[in-house]
């Protein structure tokens, strides 16, 4: 077979029938020059997911089975066996156009400068301004995925967004030490690549649905402020990518999420920010990176 144009990968976890639905999708693009890798971290599947896994025939398709479940070692393994030198990240999850993959593709087309893109993400109740999304100097976010401008920034969302292969592992590929929802890990990679002077295309015709499964994933349920994971992960983020400033990103940050509502309620964030901030200090200093390992 040729050198693929561009490799699709879905890492997953844990996802049934709309898995199915996206690897079909993924396969059915205008773009025929290309591999689709799906990253499958569950234990098991339904008799039902597992036979219409079985029955994908397409030489294309490439399927993995790997430990131990963590996204952002999926999404590295993924980028050690794509043979494109353009890769797709996805969700398990969304919905796609067919000329999806030949949008990002144009991209790199387009402008060669470009070692990541980022395309739209379309969710029901999501808002969209003109604003693209980025990071400000104290690794808060500012504007939104799904903003119908185009143009350079220096952030991607991990459900939709594209990198050169070689750019990728250049810069040591995504960060493990986002555990659970892994929230902030494509954010992460992002502040990583600009560090090291790479440029960052948002596209919005690169566009997707994502779907929001109520099953399966680490999906986090209820306000994501009233959640530990959030700020271990947040606060590790924060204390990585702020050096000079981390005093003053934190204070920021403390009052962003812990400084509304109710006296209960403020108690309960600034004792989980507390605890966060804990275990993101310990693992910003001892934590090791994790490697997935393909299932024997």
């Amino acid at each position: 077979m040729p050198v693929p144009d561009i490799t699709i990968a879905i890492p997953t976890y844990n996802r049934e029938e709309v898995l199915v639905n996206t690897i079909h999708d993924a396969l059915n693009q205008t773009i025929k020059n290309i591999e689709v890798l799906v990253i499958d971290q569950s234990l098991a599947h339904s008799a039902a997911t597992q036979k219409a896994l079985d029955t994908i025939r397409d030489k294309r398709f490439r399927y993995f089975q790997v430990d131990p479940p963590s996204v952002t070692a999926a999404r590295n393994f993924a980028l050690q066996q794509a043979t494109a030198p353009i890769i797709i990240f996805l969700d398990d999850d969304v919905k796609l156009d067919p000329r999806f993959a030949a949008q990002h593709l144009a991209i790199y087309t387009a402008r060669p400068e470009v070692s990541a893109a980022g395309g739209r993400v379309m969710q029901a109740g999501f808002p969209v301004h003109n604003e693209i999304l980025h990071f400000d100097e104290y690794a808060s976010s500012r504007g939104v995925f799904t903003s119908p401008k185009s143009g350079y920034t220096n952030a991607f969302a991990g459900g939709n967004c594209s990198l050169r292969v070689a750019d990728a592992l250049k810069v040591g590929g995504f960060d493990t030490r986002y555990y659970g929802n892994a929230f902030r890990e494509e954010s992460d990679m992002s502040l990583k690549m600009t560090a090291a002077g790479m440029k960052i295309w948002y596209e919005p015709k690169a566009e997707l649905l994502h779907l929001a499964a109520p099953y399966g994933g680490n999906r986090v349920k209820g306000h994501i402020f009233d959640r530990a994971v959030f700020y271990r992960n947040e606060l590790f983020f924060t204390l990585r990518w702020t050096k000079g400033r981390r005093l003053r990103a934190l204070k920021r940050k403390y009052h962003e999420y812990c400084w509304q509502g109710g006296k209960r309620l403020k108690i309960k964030r600034s004792v989980l920010f507390s605890m966060g901030l804990i275990v993101a200090l310990w693992r910003f200093v001892w934590t090791k990176q994790t490697i997935a390992k393909e299932r024997a």
